[in-house]
């Protein structure tokens, strides 16, 4: 077989493929540039946990001494992932938390709790999500 009868044998079926390959590489290219985030798996065993009790601190500005109370000292927090990295997850990797950076004079206060979690880990709920803050030492 010659080379030209290799090469128009059958040649839109090779321009279409050439051209299919191109479409997806330059479609791949992309997405890695633009850091498109798939979606999640759907064939991944996902599972939740619920009721783990979190410790909630207090956020406040550098320098600043006074002592706070936080009622109620633990949030519970129902969290869902791959059953994998639940299984690996401390409870030191949860982190809640109340954010008293802009509190200003010694007032009680109710503020929103905040969480840190590890990537892989997607919280569904916090209970009780808001906390009351008293102030006890000035």
């Amino acid at each position: 077989m010659a080379l030209r009868e290799y090469i128009l044998n059958h040649f839109w079926l090779k321009l279409f493929s050439l051209l299919a390959a191109t479409l997806l590489w330059f479609w791949i290219q992309t997405g890695i540039q633009n850091d498109h985030k798939l979606g999640p798996n759907p064939f991944v065993n996902f599972t939740s946990r619920e009721s783990v009790p979190v410790t909630v601190t207090v956020l406040t500005p550098p320098g600043d001494a006074r002592v706070f109370k936080v009622d109620p000292e633990k949030v519970h927090v129902t969290i869902t992932g791959e059953a994998a990295v639940l299984n690996e997850l401390s409870k030191k990797e949860l982190k809640a938390y109340a954010d008293l950076t802009d509190l200003k004079n010694s007032e009680d206060d109710e503020r929103l709790v905040h969480l840190h979690v590890p990537s892989g880990v997607t919280v569904i709920k916090v209970s009780p999500a808001v906390v009351k803050i008293q102030q006890v030492s000035p």
